[in-house]
């Protein structure tokens, strides 16, 4: 019963030092050490402004979008972003990237919890693609999908995000999966920022 996990990794209120934003984290480690304590630091979850998104780098672009096309300024009080929207993804890997570089060299350390009580729903542009990309990738050709999902289309460009009805409800279902699947589609990316600094101290990640 020696191991902790700490939140958030970074501490952008901290004063501005050298190691900043690190200096809490790089202390905490330190006194870790000392009382024989393991640390696991959990890097993304409940609040992207204490983690990877603080306020000074937020934009309302980077918030998920409702089907009414209204951003959703945290979700069942969550804070989660837009993970596909482009300029997240970079923030979240130079941050995984920083945080690695600033604690992988403490004993104290056992890992990283990359992605902690995972979820994300969004109906914006970037998602909408990825939809696409990933129907294309289950059925092949868009006469497949027509023929699954009952529906006319001539291209993979023309699905949107559709409710289903009285014809099929496989529009509905393939999204629910899309979305469960989105997570393993984050994960890959932000583990390999990790990897890039740090091949030694284990990943982890739990799922809701």
């Amino acid at each position: 019963m020696n191991t902790v996990v700490i939140w958030p990794s970074a501490f952008w209120w901290e004063e501005k030092t050298e190691d900043y934003p690190f200096h809490t984290g790089k202390l905490v480690l330190s006194l870790a050490e000392k009382h024989n304590i393991g640390v696991i630091m959990e890097l993304a979850g409940q609040l992207s402004v204490m983690e990877y998104a603080p306020d000074f780098l937020m934009k309302d672009e980077y918030y998920p979008v409702d089907r009414n096309g209204n951003r959703e300024f945290g979700q069942t009080s969550f804070g989660f972003l837009n993970y596909f929207h482009p300029e997240i993804k970079e923030i979240i890997r130079k941050h995984y990237r920083d945080t690695a570089s600033a604690y992988k060299g403490f004993p104290a350390l056992i890992g990283y919890d990359v992605f902690n009580e995972t979820m994300y729903r969004s109906f914006d542009k970037y998602t909408l693609q990825e939809f696409r990309n990933w129907l294309k990738e289950k059925y092949g050709n868009i006469k497949t999908l027509n023929r699954i999902w009952e529906r006319t289309y001539s291209d993979f460009d023309q699905v949107g995000f559709e409710q289903w009805g009285w014809m099929s409800i496989m529009p509905e279902a393939d999204y629910a999966m899309f979305r469960k699947d989105s997570v393993a589609r984050f994960l890959k990316p932000w583990c390999d920022a990790i990897r890039q600094v740090d091949n030694s101290h284990m990943l982890i990640a739990d799922n809701i």
